[in-house]
This record gives structure tokens, C-alpha cells and sequence, in this order.
């Protein structure tokens, strides 16, 4: 389990650290927020994604540092918060799996629906 958590916890950092890198590059390139469209919806949806990240890392590390202290006998008490941690990131998952299945499939339609919430 403290394994599985290391991986996540990994894992997730090493994405908003890359996606920093990123948004660097596409500055020093001359792409910002106000570029185009394509640009703000991407630095906003992957920002709101961060956001996302930062959330579940913070119950993360609320759930490691516990589970670090334990003995591998003890971890066992620990399963209703292991459990709500692996709970939200599946959530988190399905949710952006399913939100930019959306985005790709009826791109033309969320666009348009986007014009007409603003005009």
C-alpha cells in the first residue's frame, strides 16, 4: 500500500511539474493566454486539472504521512481513509476521461454552446 501511494504521489507531481515546464516553453514561444482559443482553453483546462492534482495531493499527504508512521499490521485501520483517497482519484479519472471524450467527440457542439452562454 505505502508502495501504491508513493507511485500516486510520484506520479502526480512529476505531471504538474512537466506541465510547468510546458506552459514555460509555450511562453518563451510566444503562445500565451490571450494568443487564441486554442491556448486559453488549454492553459485553463489544464490548470483546472492542476487544481484537481493539488486537491487530491493534499489528501494525499494527509493519508501518507499517517500511513508512513504505521507498521504494516496497522495499515489495516487505516482502510476507510485508504479507501476515500483511491475513491477520488478514480473520480478524478472517469471525470477528466469522460470530460475530454466530450471535448473530442463534440468539439464543434461545446464550442458552439460556449458562444452562446457568452454572446
Amino acid at each position: 500500500i505505502k508502495q501504491n501511494l508513493i507511485t500516486v504521489g510520484a506520479l502526480s507531481y512529476l505531471f504538474l511539474l512537466l506541465q510547468l515546464l510546458l506552459w514555460y516553453q509555450l511562453m518563451i514561444d510566444g503562445n500565451y493566454v490571450s494568443t487564441n482559443t486554442y491556448f486559453s482553453s488549454f492553459y485553463f483546462f489544464t490548470a483546472l486539472h492542476g487544481v484537481h492534482l493539488l486537491g487530491g495531493l493534499f489528501f494525499w499527504g494527509k493519508i501518507f504521512s499517517k500511513i508512513n508512521k504505521l507498521k504494516t499490521n496497522e495499515i489495516i485501520h487505516e482502510k476507510k481513509s485508504i479507501d476515500a483517497l483511491s475513491l477520488y482519484w478514480t473520480f478524478l479519472l472517469i471525470v477528466w476521461i469522460v470530460f475530454f471524450l466530450i471535448m473530442y467527440v463534440f468539439n464543434d457542439a461545446v464550442i458552439e454552446f460556449c458562444r452562446t452562454l457568452l454572446g
